[in-house]
């Protein structure tokens, strides 16, 4: 799970996507919401982790979790993958500060989403 104004960020961007950042967290809710019903099938199949605690915050404590999820030895080759492509630099992390034109008003909706996802799932990794 990556934070939300960071997806929506970079989905404005896309040809596809929604053309700003209103209605970019309309569609990035929907799709977490979507995403959340679907996995209360598979229960504790699922694991979410945080893109933030995986690259920036948190790496080889996440990294490990993820790999004890899974169930698997760390290899050689995906630890090198990690150690070289999966960086802090490589992710796009809060330009939507400088973006967004009301940033208290957009981030008290975000604030009020993440907060609505939380009752649903208070274990999904986002951060308030």
């Amino acid at each position: 799970v990556r934070d939300g104004r960071d997806v929506i960020s970079s989905v404005i961007r896309e040809r596809w996507g929604p053309s700003n950042y209103n209605d970019g967290l309309s569609w990035w809710s929907r799709r977490i919401h979507k995403i959340l019903e679907n996995s209360r099938v598979l229960g504790n199949k699922i694991g979410t982790f945080s893109l933030e605690d995986l690259v920036i915050l948190n790496r080889e404590a996440t990294y490990q979790r993820m790999i004890d999820f899974i169930g698997i030895e760390d290899d050689i080759q995906m630890r090198r993958y990690f150690d070289t492509e999966v960086l802090p630099e490589k992710v796009s992390q809060g330009r939507w500060k400088q973006e967004v034109h009301d940033l208290d008003s957009f981030n008290a909706q975000y604030y009020e989403v993440v907060a609505g996802l939380k009752r649903i799932d208070p274990s999904i990794p986002l951060r308030i």
